[in-house]
């Protein structure tokens, strides 16, 4: 059996206070590699992009999607 946990870093938009996301930033990079000495392994990745525009204004951030597994 195994534990999944999903871990998402982006760049960062104004004022967000959202904590399930982490800044693309070294601080992303020592995130995920404690995790990775934890014992988690990178199941899957996805990058993509999510934001709002209206009438040509809007914010638009990128995003990658690591999918960890580690055996219960």
């Amino acid at each position: 059996m195994n534990e999944y946990k999903i871990y998402t870093a982006k760049t960062p938009s104004p004022g967000t206070k959202d904590k399930a996301f982490h800044p693309h930033s070294e601080q992303s990079q020592t995130e995920l590699n404690s995790l990775l000495q934890d014992g988690w392994e990178v199941e899957s990745t996805h990058t993509g992009t999510a934001g709002w525009m209206i009438f040509g204004t809007g914010y638009v951030w990128h995003m990658i999607t690591f999918v960890l597994r580690r055996p219960v």
